[in-house]
């Protein structure tokens, strides 16, 4: 079941049981994104630093805008944008 489908109560109980276990920061929210995908990108070029992690978050985390190509490819039956039949 997935956490939209579920009543009020049963999200609350959710976040209750897990906030305790899991906390999350985002060191740089606004950092542009690469024009390589950091998950890309060579493992022995990586330092492992605050940049390279917010680098990583821009790209994986749910997103507000979507890319031509990226979310934005065409359903191949209709042509319909995939965002539009995505929900």
């Amino acid at each position: 079941m997935l956490l939209t489908e579920m009543n009020a109560e049963s999200v609350e109980v959710f976040l209750h049981f897990w906030d305790q276990y899991v906390s999350t920061w985002h060191p740089d929210k606004d950092c542009p994104q690469l024009a390589i995908h950091p998950s890309a990108q060579l493992f022995n070029t990586l330092q492992d630093t605050k940049q390279e992690l917010a680098e990583m978050l821009n790209r994986l985390q749910r997103h507000t805008k979507c890319a031509p190509g990226y979310c934005e490819v065409g359903k191949k039956t209709s042509g319909a944008p995939f965002v539009d039949w995505l929900s």
